[in-house]
Parts: structure tokens; sequence; C-alpha cells
């Protein structure tokens, strides 16, 4: 990277409270083992009692430098002490990064790394040198631990290149879902022909959503070049059923079955590293809870979920006014970018009233509330870096979380705002949803609409059908096209393919407006 940085890089400044915790000559570190910095981990002499620098290190990958107090002993004082404010520095060819860290310790290797002090620069890079120090500390192997960082990153780098190129060819490409390129917000057509037919569907006692065992995301979920998603399934135990018996049966067929490891419903999270099987477990808020692994596109994938829905209809259960369902979507892809964020919280915010319809169990009259998946709320103007995106949209209480996001190619947002189903067409439904929302974003990003439709729009601005002729109940003609504008807007965003557009729309056609 060579010995003049200082010509080669735009600095970013993230000046020390304290000067002498980050030490003299900080930028000419050149051995492995850099000298000590005498600084008492319990009191810098400046009412700081939690600043730490002690036993400087310099850590190299092919493509970053970072300079921090040496990981071994600072995992020791966290563990003792719960929290430090760390000096580092990292140097990259995109740019210098010198300043301080809050690291909070949750776990043997899990830390929260949030910046102390933030000068004038690039929030982006900023991000990213939070992220190094992050990998770091969290390494399983010291050594080389920014090297594996690194090439983490040129993966993703190069997935993200490789899906922009798809996503710019795709939209290059005519739709094949109507000539010409017709959108449904323009032309209601299409979608008038499959909402009737879903509708004739029901009256006939048909499955009314499609459930495709085959190609079902058109692409949004493939292995090769699609996002990664899994399912949680909660259910509760129809009453006259003896809950534990129904249980215990459900384990079995489903261990039996070749879905899950074992037979006995485990504790909440319990045995879930690395999503690779199908967990049945407890849940506090419901009678039992279905894991899915992480999940691809393929007819096993298919196979698999209608298996499970199949056996927990069979002993019983269901889904409840109480019971939810949370969609998870990879956004590996979405790196350090906060643009790709925060268009994701506007898609949401902008149909919030249309998606919480759609959220809805078809099986019952009404959404069953918010409580456990209030909507997101995003500044106007968005937010300034991915830090403040899981900061501010972190919890099991919103309908869109971002715990899981913290700038890695594992990170994935969770869905919780779909109510419980034991239909697989309607989970499939929730499914494809999830993936277009969150590749529409990715495909948009930095096209933020800003105009949020919030939940109760449409059902109050509909009102006035209460005071209408017997007759005049329903919406007609101009009516009925602008009730349905701000969905069939949502199909032309989320859905490239007729068949992923007329599930949804068959989705739509058996829920109702949610009140506010």
């Amino acid at each position: 990277m060579g010995e003049d940085r200082s010509r080669r890089h735009q600095a970013i400044s993230l000046q020390p409270a304290h000067p002498a915790a980050a030490g003299a000559g900080l930028g000419t570190l050149t051995e492995s083992d850099a000298p000590s910095v005498d600084v008492d981990p319990a009191s810098d002499g400046d009412g700081h009692p939690d600043r730490y620098g002690e036993g400087w290190r310099r850590y190299r990958g092919p493509d970053t430098d970072l300079h921090m107090p040496n990981v071994t002993n600072l995992r020791d004082h966290l563990a003792a002490h719960g929290t430090a404010v760390v000096p580092f520095e990292v140097h990259t060819d995109d740019g210098d990064v010198t300043g301080e860290a809050r690291i909070t310790r949750l776990g043997p290797l899990t830390f929260d790394v949030d910046p102390a002090q933030i000068g004038a620069g690039a929030p982006e890079q900023t991000d990213h040198a939070l992220e190094v120090v992050r990998a770091q500390i969290e390494a399983r192997r010291i050594r080389p631990a920014l090297e594996d960082f690194d090439r983490a990153r040129r993966r993703a780098a190069g997935a993200l290149e490789e899906s922009r190129d798809a996503s710019i060819a795709a939209e290059l490409s005519p739709p094949d879902h109507l000539p010409d390129g017709a959108s449904w917000a323009e032309d209601p057509t299409a979608f008038q022909a499959a909402y009737r037919g879903a509708q004739e569907r029901r009256r006939n006692g048909e499955q009314v959503v499609p459930y495709m065992r085959e190609d079902a995301t058109g692409g949004l979920g493939g292995r090769d070049g699609g996002r990664a998603f899994g399912v949680e399934i909660e259910f509760d135990i129809e009453p006259g059923r003896d809950r534990r018996e129904a249980l215990r049966a459900i384990g079995r067929d489903l261990h039996a079955a070749g879905i899950t490891p074992q037979a006995d419903q485990t504790h909440y999270h319990e045995g879930r590293r690395g999503y690779r099987n199908w967990r049945f477990e407890r849940d506090a808020t419901v009678d039992g809870e279905i894991v899915s692994p992480i999940m691809y596109d393929t007819p096993e994938t298919w196979r698999q979920l209608a298996t499970v829905c199949d056996i927990v209809r069979r002993h019983g259960g269901r889904a409840t006014a109480r019971t939810g369902q949370h969609v998870h979507v990879g956004v590996g892809d979405y790196d350090h970018t906060v643009e790709n964020h925060n268009r994701l919280l506007d898609v949401f915010d902008s149909y919030q009233d249309v998606i919480y319809r759609l959220a809805q169990n078809p099986e019952r009259r009404r959404h069953r509330g918010t409580h456990w998946c209030t909507p997101n709320r995003v500044p106007a103007s968005g937010y300034a870096s991915t830090t403040h995106v899981q900061n501010r949209n972190y919890g099991h209480h919103l309908g869109l979380n971002f715990q899981s996001v913290n700038g890695r190619q594992t990170d994935h947002v969770e869905y919780r705002m779909w109510d419980s189903s034991l239909d697989p067409g309607v989970i499939q439904a929730q499914v494809n949803l999830s993936l277009g929302m969150t590749e529409a974003a990715f495909r948009t990003s930095g096209q933020r609409t800003g105009r949020p439709e919030r939940i109760g729009t449409h059902r109050s601005r509909n009102q006035d059908l209460r005071q209408r002729p017997e007759g005049r109940r329903r919406l007609r003609g101009d009516e009925w096209r602008e009730d349905t504008r701000s969905f069939r807007e949502l199909m032309d965003l989320v859905f490239h393919r007729q068949a992923n557009r007329e599930q949804a729309t068959a989705q739509f056609a058996q829920t109702r407006w949610t009140r506010r």
C-alpha cells in the first residue's frame, strides 16, 4: 500500500478524546508487536474510566492494516469490565480512519462496536473501519483474521457487482408478464383477471393461493444469484385436543419424515447455530414454533414446507389470532451502502397499508395487530449510516427487524408483520413478497419515494361505504381502481413475473384493509 499514506489516501479523523491513549507515532508502527502504550485501563486521569489502550499491535490483511490494542488482552479486559473505549487506526487504499470505538461485550466472541467520537469523513468509510475492528476482535483465529475479512469483503463486492449487472439486464429486458411492458399500475386488466380468478377458486372450494413446487420465486430465491431465506412458523393447538400429546405427535412425525434431527420439542433457539436443520421449538407466547434452515428455491424446499404444514395441521395445529410468521431474507450484498438499507425501509413505509393487508392470514377476519410488528418509521432524509439503521430498527417489536444487519455476508432482515398460516401457498406468497421487496430496494437504491402510506389509510378513506345504500357497498369503476392502485404499484416494483403477481393478488383478494 506504500509508505507515505498521507499523500495517497483521504484521511478520516475520529480524534481520540485523550491523545495519550493513542500514543505518539501511532501511524509509524511497522512491527507485529508494537510497543505498549502506558495507559491505566482503570482510569486515564481525565474522567474516562473505561478507556483502554494497552499493548498496541499491528494486524495486517491483503487490503487492510489495523492498529489497535492487543486483541487477546483486550478480550480479557472486556470479560472483566464489560465495555471499553479503544483507540484504533485502519488503513486501506480507500482511506485512513483514526479514532476511538466503544466496544461492549455481548458474549464470548460477540461484541457491539460503536464509534465513541466521529469526525469529518464519509460515513461508509467510518462504518467499514468499525467493521474491521469488529472482525478482528470477534475472530476465532487472531493471526489470519483480517485476511479472512478481506477475502469475504472481496467476495461480497464481486457478488454485489454481479447482482447489479443482473438487475440492470433484467430491467432492460422486456417483461414476460404483459405485452409491450404494460404495468399493472397503469393498466389494471391483468390484475382484475387475477383477482376474479382467485374469487372463482374460493367459490369452488379450491386452493386460492397457488403453491408452486418448482421455480416458485422467479429467480429471487435461487441458489445461483438469488437470496437465501428462512421462515419461522408459530402455531397453537386447537381446543379439545390434549396439548402435550399433540405436540409430542408433531415432534415424532417431523422427525420420522426426516425434517428435524430429533423428535423432541426443544427450548427456544436451542441448537439453532448455523441454521442447517429444521427445528421444532417451544415459544413462551404460543404452543409451538417451527424454524426452517437457510433455504433456497428448490423443489426439496417446497416439499419440506408442505410436509411441515401437513403434519402440524394433522395433529391439531392451527394459526390463531396471536400467532405470527417471520420471514428472513439475506442482504449480504447490501454491504455498508446505507442507501440500500434506507431504500428498503422506504419501500416498507411507502406501501405500509398494502403490506399489512397482505400480511393478514386469509382464514381470519383481520390482521392480528401490530403489538409484535409495529411499522418502522424512517426519517425523511434517511439514516446517515448503516450503524444508525441497525440501532434504530432493532428488535422483536418491529415489522422489519434489522437485528442481524452488520455489514457482513451473513446479514439478513426479518419480516415480522406476517400473520401465521399453515397454508403452504400463503407462506410461499409471504416469502416471495419478502424476497421481492428486498431485491427491489437493492435494485432501485437511491430512488426513494418519501411517500408514506400508513396503516389504515384505505380503510379510513372508504368509511363512507357505511352510509351508502345496501347495493352500493362495493367499490366500482374509478373508486376501485384508485383503491387498488398502490397494490398494483407494489406488484410492478417487486415482481417481473405474472405467476408471482397472480399469487400475491390471490392473497390480496382474501384479505381486508387494516384499521389504524
